[in-house]
């Protein structure tokens, strides 16, 4: 999953719009920003990312991760809520690495809850194949008989 989160945030920093990216670990819900009053440990727009349903094998994996894109004072991000997910959405989907198949966006939503703050929630599928492991090209063989024979004159 290291590779698929470092991924999606070298992605979403490169692009300069997006100024804090991290896994989630429930900042959204711990804030205390009921009356206004915003004291965010983290800069805005911002995306926390968190994996769903991973699911293993031996050799691959499958699974969601859901990607929840925050802003505070669209006055400020110059991007309203729609068209910052949407930006991030242009980024994120198809992206993918030696490690994982490309992400195809599943669903997106809004989260409701998070007050004084602007949440969009987007879902990813992410997985890895079944890798097969490398096999020697064995030389291919063929036996021939050779079935000679000489005429001499027809009787």
């Amino acid at each position: 999953m290291d590779a698929i989160y470092s991924a999606i945030e070298t992605k979403l920093l490169v692009s300069g719009f997006i100024k804090h990216v991290d896994l989630y670990y429930g900042q959204i819900e711990t804030q205390d920003n009921a009356g206004g009053s915003l004291d965010l440990p983290f800069k805005c727009p911002a995306v926390f990312v968190s994996f769903q349903d991973i699911l293993f094998t031996d050799t691959s994996f499958s699974g969601t991760v859901l990607l929840r894109v925050v802003s505070n004072d669209l006055r400020r991000d110059k991007l309203g809520p729609f068209d910052l997910a949407k930006k991030v959405d242009l980024l994120i989907h198809n992206l993918s690495g030696a490690s994982f198949e490309p992400l195809k966006r599943l669903g997106a939503s809004m989260d409701e809850n998070a007050r004084n703050l602007y949440v969009m929630e987007r879902t990813y599928s992410i997985s890895k194949g079944q890798e097969t492991p490398p096999t020697e090209e064995q030389p291919q063989t063929l036996e021939v008989t050779p079935d000679i024979r000489v005429y001499k004159g027809v009787e």
